[in-house]
């Protein structure tokens, strides 16, 4: 199954304009609200504007159209390109509807004029009116939710039109509101050098698409030093707007968690099918979820996600394994949950991605420490995940667990044979115990044993895990290969150390990077966004790391837009400030499109690697010109392929999300220690154009809430406020010079507070870094919540 469009909705408004002046269009983030203003010259000035958004609370799309001082004809009309069946029910009613008869899903798209000055009759595939000011109600309903959409969809819009737009407007702008919350990031005071060519614009007008395509730039200022344009609000504009998308995808009544697409995909047929990917892309759609606020509001879809999952994964571990206790699921489900392997092996045989997502799921409940309804219900899942494992999947060779079959995801390795006159490659996905599946378990384990002492200790309710399988659980982290922990590879060449992604299989070279640039970091997993390596715990381990890490980027690693949002977060959870702030950079300027969604580009095969027969090694094709802007729409595929640009780059969710974590990671971390015993770790990986800002109202794991303020890269305010009775101890890493305001800054806590000293572990290779590309200016700075769109495009 996929997600795809329910119809196109056109729109024409009349009379014609002879010429556009002034136009501009925006989104603000904080109301929902998208509008677009212009004038016109019709023998004389007309004003005209537009404004859209979609209510949950009245659950339509509200479009309102206003001319001024003349009145204008608006029609619309809706179309699909198959499968629609038009009619008209009354002269303020237009539907289109397909009913497959159990061979399909139904649905119905239904369209309502709200209120006019007067209403013209027209075609029955029409509707039409003249006035100042007109709306229009829009919404749709298919059969997965009704049994007769039609109707629903009917009663959806008569519902919503007991209101008028300034009510429908109010509703929704309250409904949104209370969702977003009010955590918010600003670095409107940090600088946004702007080109000496251009010295005589005021960065205030400076549309969204001109911002993108100048980021990361280099100018000369004075006709002396050169500087990189680094534009840190445009970087809180994204950071927002991501909180924005999650809201807008992920609530309480979602059909479904938010993935790649979703609820965007326009076309008959979303790539990759519009389904979930739980060997990264699901799980990143919600890493900022905690920390930004958002986790009672955006999670719900992911937990009836999960219960679905483990249900059919129970059938699956049956009937594919053989194995009667607990349940798996792979590298990739849909809306129906389906626990299988679905595709090739090299896509899809990811055996610990079901234990991935139930981690993801319990994190989000870090946030939240007292809340043993979510806490409960999860057990039931991790306790399956753990029983599946042990119960049969893993191995015992030489008293260690090994998980076979498996592969590290979409990834494969090269094994060399070798004899008297050549040598051969052969490249192999099937694995033994890579990397990735050896620290899933571990945090698999972990978090079972943490989950029910929290159950025990927190909630009060005993006896309900399974003793028996924890003291098993403990005991298997010990047993994993290694000891559970990442193991070095070391490079005689060059003296240097990474981490292996393949243990026991290839060759060495390829066991400790098979394809050196490919877009999946699964080697590093341990470090994000798991939780066994740390600068703060081993140097050592979190120096192989770094270098695991730029070795990847140096051989074209990051080359979609989640893998570069993934690598700032290892850069951050690395307290690298700046390599965080050149994958954050990177990332839009190469991969966000001029409304600020991120995209997957084009791949093509490695020639060298291809040629070996590798299947899975890939690298972009940025051939087509950059930065991308412009939507791909031909006439012949213009309704159904959506969402792809000219450059033939493809609208991808998780990298908006991901950016949000990558910032979080790099403002204050909390993953150390059990929830009772959070460390916090302020400002970790700052980078350095973001000199001054601050967050407000961003979650801390333990149940507390930080505003955070910083000037001249300093702390400079801070406070915390504990909103969980069940943190016990708190230890907080900042700077010495910090620790007295820091310790009186902390609001409703009774527990033990630590006070700790920041990192000062370094891991940035001179070749990789950014020139400090800032000079500091305060004033003239475009608000952090309104997306501006810039000129519409032709």
């Amino acid at each position: 199954p996929s997600f795809e469009g329910l119809a196109t909705l056109n729109f024409e408004v009349s009379p014609s304009l002879s010429e556009v002046l002034n136009y501009e269009r925006s989104l603000n983030l904080e109301a929902a609200v998208a509008s677009a203003r212009f004038q016109a010259t019709n023998n004389t000035i007309v004003n005209y504007k537009r404004e859209a958004f979609v209510s949950a609370a009245d659950n339509v799309l509200v479009l309102r159209f206003e001319c001024y001082p003349i009145d204008c004809r608006v029609e619309i009309s809706m179309q699909r390109l198959e499968r629609a069946i038009s009619s008209k029910p009354s002269q303020q009613h237009l539907v289109i509807s397909d009913d497959p008869k159990g061979k399909g899903l139904g649905f119905a798209a239904c369209a309502r004029l709200l209120n006019t000055t007067r209403q013209e009759k027209d075609s029955k595939n029409k509707l039409t009116a003249i006035g100042s000011s007109t709306t229009f109600l829009i919404t749709g309903v298919t059969s997965y939710t009704s049994e007769t959409p039609v109707l629903s969809c009917l009663e959806k819009l008569d519902a919503a039109a007991m209101y008028n737009y300034v009510e429908l407007r109010q509703r929704h702008i309250q409904d949104f509101t209370s969702a977003f919350g009010f955590t918010r990031l600003s670095l409107r005071e940090s600088a946004r050098f702007v080109p000496s060519s251009r010295q005589d614009i005021d960065t205030e007008i400076l549309d969204t698409g001109v911002r993108v395509a100048e980021l990361g730039e280099e100018c000369v200022w004075q006709n002396k030093s050169k500087y990189l344009i680094m534009d840190p609000s445009l970087i809180a504009l994204s950071y927002n707007y991501a909180r924005y998308l999650l809201v807008s995808s992920s609530r309480e009544n979602s059909v479904a968690p938010a993935n790649l697409q979703g609820v965007w995909a326009d076309g008959l047929k979303a790539p990759w099918a519009g389904d979930f990917h739980l060997n990264i892309n699901l799980e990143m759609a919600y890493w900022a979820a905690g920390g930004a606020g958002l986790g009672q509001i955006s999670t719900p879809p992911l937990f009836d996600l999960l219960n679905r999952l483990a249900e059919s994964g129970r059938q699956v571990a049956q009937e594919y394994y053989g194995i009667p206790r607990g349940w798996v699921a792979h590298g990739f489900t849909d809306i129906s949950a389906d626990a299988r392997p679905l595709g090739e092996n090299r896509w899809a045989l990811c055996v610990t991605c079901g234990a991935w997502i139930a981690i993801t799921v319990y994190e989000l409940t870090e946030f939240e420490p007292s809340n043993c309804t979510n806490l409960k219900s999860l057990i039931k899942h991790l306790q399956g995940s753990v029983e599946f494992f042990l119960s049969g999947y893993l191995i015992k060779i030489n008293n260690t667990l090994i998980t076979t079959p498996t592969t590290s995801p979409e990834n494969s390795y090269r094994s060399t044979i070798r004899n008297k006159n050549a040598s051969r490659y052969i490249w192999s996905t099937l694995a033994r115990a890579p990397a990735i599946d050896n620290a899933i378990l571990y945090r698999l384990f972990q978090v079972y044993e943490e989950a029910c002492a929290r159950l025990n200790d927190n909630c009060d309710i005993s006896n309900y895990c399974d003793s028996e399988l924890v003291t098993k659980a403990i005991l298997a982290k010990s047993q994993l290969p290694n000891h559970g922990q990442p193991q070095y590879c070391a490079h005689q060449q060059n003296m240097t150390t990474t981490l292996r992604e393949y243990p026991f299989d290839g060759d060495e070279e390829s066991q400790c990077l098979a394809d050196a640039g490919h877009r999946h970091f699964s080697g590093l997993w341990a470090l994000m966004p798991g939780r066994q390596i740390s600068p703060l715990d081993n140097e050592d381990i979190a120096s192989a790391a770094a270098t695991t890490l730029n070795i990847k980027m140096m051989n074209k690693g990051g080359h979609t837009g989640w893998s570069r949002a993934w690598a700032a977060a290892l850069a951050a959870r690395l307290h690298d400030g700046l390599q965080t702030q050149t994958h954050l950079v990177y990332l839009i300027r190469n991969f966000f499109t001029t409304n600020l969604l991120a995209t997957h580009p084009p791949l093509k095969p490695i020639d060298a690697f291809q040629r070996q027969g590798c299947t899975t090694c890939f690298e972009a094709d940025f051939q087509s010109s950059r930065p991308i802007s412009t939507a791909k729409r031909k006439s012949n595929i213009r309704l159904s392929e959506g969402m792809i640009t000219s450059s033939k780059d493809v609208f991808q969710l998780d990298a908006n999300l991901g950016l949000a974590a990558a910032v979080h990671e790099a403002l204050a971390q909390s993953h150390r220690g059990p929830v009772n015993s959070i460390e916090l770790h302020l400002l970790p990986a700052l980078p350095p154009s973001w000199t001054h800002g601050h967050i407000i109202g961003m979650r801390i794991r333990g149940g507390f809430q930080l505003d955070l303020h910083w000037a001249h890269s300093m702390l400079s305010n801070i406070s915390i406020r504990a909103l969980d009775k069940f943190s016990h101890t708190l230890t907080i890493r900042t700077s010495p010079s910090n620790t007295q305001f820091v310790s009186n800054s902390i609001e409703n806590f009774t527990g033990h507070l630590i006070l700790l000293p920041s990192s000062t572990f370094s891991s940035s290779p001179p070749m990789l870094s950014y020139p400090q590309p800032h000079l500091t200016r305060v004033e003239n700075f475009k608000p952090n919540f309104i997306l501006d769109l810039g000129p519409s495009p032709k």
